[in-house]
């Protein structure tokens, strides 16, 4: 805000009750500018904010006055509007487009300096809630991180412990071996019913016994075995486990 405390000769003025600055009214003011705006702090503020701009705004349009000149309205800077002629007491800035009525009015955003202001505060709103956004979606991609690095680690366990079962390398044969069958094996079976699976029962010296049977052949079905002591079929063989890998699907959220 520029104070009006200046005249077109030296002496006081009561509009700001400090000592006049000689800028020649009565001529192009505009050759003054200069002598003007170095009487204003220019100082820039470490950090433009949001509620910053908004006070400005509000108290630009409260120290904006409202007289009567002509029988009209005027909105102005200064103390009196009826005769701004740039003697003391005299000084003032009407800004005529305030006033404008209807649809093509907008009041004391018409001001251009007030209408930059008022844009920068909405460029400076449109920031702040994009910035929360993009804080929400950072955070929704960092849960969906976390979710597939913790599905790919417990697909990975549960391979390693198949493919651990299937090789036995936990320290557990937990795959059944097919037993070798000698004189020995078939004479622990024993006579009669128990005498099979690639053993037979003959008699000698009248004598019964359970010896190896050399034609003995196991039945082999789809890669199993024959358990040569109960018969059962051992299922595994390298066809025995089909192995299913899940895929792994790493999803992108995309918010709108």
């Amino acid at each position: 805000m520029l104070c009006l405390c200046f005249g077109n000769a030296g002496g006081n003025t009561i509009d700001c009750k400090q000592n006049n600055i000689e800028c020649h009214w009565s001529s192009n003011v505009l050759a003054h500018v200069n002598l003007e705006t170095a009487q204003c702090p220019n100082r820039k503020p470490t950090a433009v904010t949001y509620s910053m701009l908004a006070e400005l705004i509000a108290t630009i349009k409260s120290r904006m006055r409202v007289s009567a000149k002509t029988n009209a309205l005027v909105r102005h800077l200064g103390k009196e509007p009826t005769t701004c002629d740039g003697t003391t007491t005299k000084l003032c800035v009407i800004y005529t487009a305030t006033t404008t009525t209807g649809d093509a009015g907008s009041g004391l955003n018409a001001i251009p300096w007030v209408a930059k202001l008022i844009e920068a505060q909405r460029t400076m709103e449109e920031m702040q809630t994009l910035a929360v956004k993009a804080s929400k979606q950072a955070a929704a991609m960092e849960m969906l991180i976390e979710a597939a690095k913790t599905a790919y680690a417990v697909q990975t366990v549960q391979l390693l412990e198949k493919q651990d079962f299937i090789a036995g390398t936990d320290g557990k044969d937990r795959a059944a071996k097919p037993e070798t069958t000698n004189n020995g094996t078939c004479k622990a079976k024993g006579v009669g019913t128990s005498c099979k699976y690639g053993c037979k029962e003959i008699s000698e010296n009248s004598e019964k016994k359970c010896v190896v049977d050399p034609t003995y052949t196991p039945k082999q079905v789809n890669g199993a075995h024959q358990d040569s002591t109960t018969g059962n079929m051992n299922t595994t063989g390298s066809h025995s486990f089909v192995i299913n890998r899940p895929p792994l699907l790493l999803a992108c959220l995309l918010l709108a």
